[in-house]
């Protein structure tokens, strides 16, 4: 490894337990925040040891979620738009369908997460998707 390399990735091994959990608290808000909204689904957290690189919810329609945000200066992606069935490079294979995994590439979507975003952008945020 070269050593700007190097050197750049032992600067980023330093602060990736500060990384962590940060991203874990924020998450952890997200799910606070989000439990009582009847817009957007929060996945259940089944591993404590999660990092939390991205942060999905699942709506349907997710379109409509997505406006809101956008209306509210909110950024949103979506990570998963094609299933794995219906990726072009398995077109040859002839793959079984996956209904559950294209009905949730239709409503899933990725909220903002990272580890220096402020606690005030997920209030913003939950207040668009939970109504008051």
């Amino acid at each position: 490894m070269g050593s700007t390399i190097s050197h750049v990735t032992d600067g980023r091994i330093t602060v990736l337990p500060t990384w962590t959990a940060s991203r874990r608290k924020l998450a952890g808000a997200y799910r606070d925040r989000l439990s009582a909204s009847t817009s957007v689904t929060v996945p259940p957290l089944f591993d404590e040891g999660h990092v939390f690189h991205l942060f999905p919810i699942r709506s349907t329609p997710r379109e409509s979620v997505q406006q809101t945000l956008r209306a509210a200066g909110v950024a949103t992606l979506i990570h998963y738009p094609v299933p794995l069935p219906k990726q072009p490079a398995l077109a040859s294979d002839d793959p079984a369908a996956c209904p559950v995994a294209s009905r949730v590439c239709d409503e899933i979507l990725s909220l903002p997460l990272y580890p220096s975003l402020q606690p005030d952008a997920i209030d913003l945020i939950a207040d668009a998707l939970v109504p008051k």
